[in-house]
């Protein structure tokens, strides 16, 4: 491990622990589910269709690796805050954690 990826982890260790929450995750094949210390955002993008802009808001949630038994992916089920999601998509991932945009279901 070189020692960026030192630095990394330690980054992603420390915000979670400032700015992470819990965050139930069921795999989308039943197979688990297991709560988690996550970090969930919403952004915030404009989009420019002519005269017209519209503002878009994308809850996004950011889970370590490693912390459950597989990887988390698009059609997994999130409980965060009292609210259901689905895994729509991944952003892009770094070594240490991965980035999933989500729909509120519930």
């Amino acid at each position: 491990m070189t020692a960026f990826d030192r630095l990394s982890r330690r980054v992603v260790a420390a915000a979670m622990r400032l700015r992470g929450e819990p965050v139930t995750v069921r795999h989308v094949s039943g197979e688990w589910t297991q709560t988690v210390t996550g970090i969930f955002t919403e952004l915030h993008e404009t989009l420019n269709q002519g005269e017209v802009e519209t503002a878009i808001f994308r809850p996004v949630v950011e889970i370590s690796k490693g912390v459950l038994p597989t990887e988390p992916d698009v059609g997994d089920t999130f409980l965060i805050r009292g609210r259901e999601y689905k895994a729509m998509g991944e952003l892009p991932a770094t070594d240490t954690s991965v980035k999933l945009t989500l729909h509120r279901t519930g």
